[in-house]
């Protein structure tokens, strides 16, 4: 992507804080398209409406201040239409594939959720649709759309498909986490976001990157989860017996593990060197 130089650092900024500040606002104002469905006491309905709203607050929210405030087409920076490329759809199987089994593989036992048939219901459906689908294509949208591309604009492919990742990592910090906790999610978060960016990169359409992270959030929300006590977001929670964080993956979970981040690092060597050899880009 050829760098546009009369693109001050301001906007950048501007633009990246925008694109968090989008996000968030669409996932305050999406839950009001719940509150008929919740009221009429039918949830599930209700976790679809939200999630629709979710993604179209977010897109068009997005939109509007690319093409308004910066004078960029979305296409421009791999906001296109639905185009997902064969590799994708194998990496979004595998990678969560690859490191359930190697969890399956550890010292644990099984708890199942004791609550009601509804609730479960519902904390599927939730995680399905909101957590896992709706989530993984607006967070896909502001940082490997909106603020990788105003990034590359700026500066690099490099420096682009970095900085937004170290922020993704922090974003996801929450309440009581240590800070060893917090080192652990940067760290694994700026890996799994690099993974998010050669794969957008590659393909040149956010949608791949989007179904790939659908597809992970899927494996440790609502069906099954992973972790070192029973989880009540979850049907089923495979509890680890180990005591290290490492292979835990500490405060943030299995996520930030050492064996989630080892998975990261094999997807990003892989779609590098599909990137070199197709030279789709110029890693720079």
């Amino acid at each position: 992507m050829k760098t546009e130089e009369n693109l001050a650092w301001w906007k950048v900024i501007l633009g990246i804080f925008g694109s968090i500040f989008i996000l968030v606002a669409a996932q305050l104002i999406a839950q009001f398209a719940s509150m008929p469905a919740d009221l009429l006491k039918i949830p599930v309905v209700g976790i679809v409406c939200e999630a629709i709203a979710y993604v179209l607050l977010a897109y068009f929210g997005e939109k509007l201040m690319i093409e308004k405030l910066f004078n960029i087409s979305v296409d421009s920076i791999r906001i296109k239409k639905p185009n997902i490329k064969a590799v994708c759809v194998t990496s979004a199987i595998l990678l969560p594939a690859v490191v359930i089994g190697t969890y399956m593989m550890m010292p644990g036992e099984w708890s199942t959720l004791n609550a009601p048939g509804a609730d479960k219901i519902r904390i599927v459906a939730r995680a399905i649709l909101f957590q896992s689908i709706a989530a993984g294509i607006v967070e896909e949208l502001a940082f490997r759309g909106v603020i990788l591309g105003l990034l590359e604009k700026k500066t690099n492919t490099i420096v682009a498909a970095i900085v937004p990742s170290v922020i993704f990592g922090m974003v996801h910090f929450s309440s009581g986490m240590s800070l060893g906790g917090f080192i652990q999610l940067v760290f694994a978060g700026t890996f799994v976001g690099i993974m998010f960016s050669v794969i957008c990169i590659y393909t040149n359409n956010f949608w791949n990157n989007a179904l790939v992270h659908a597809c992970w959030n899927a494996t440790t929300f609502g069906i099954m989860h992973i972790d070192i006590a029973p989880y009540d977001g979850a049907l089923y929670t495979y509890v680890l017996k180990t005591k290290s964080i490492l292979l835990s993956g500490g405060d943030f979970g299995m996520e930030s593990s050492v064996i989630s981040i080892l998975a990261y690092a094999l997807v990003i060597i892989v779609f590098v060197m599909l990137i070199k050899k197709k030279g789709v880009c110029k890693l720079r």
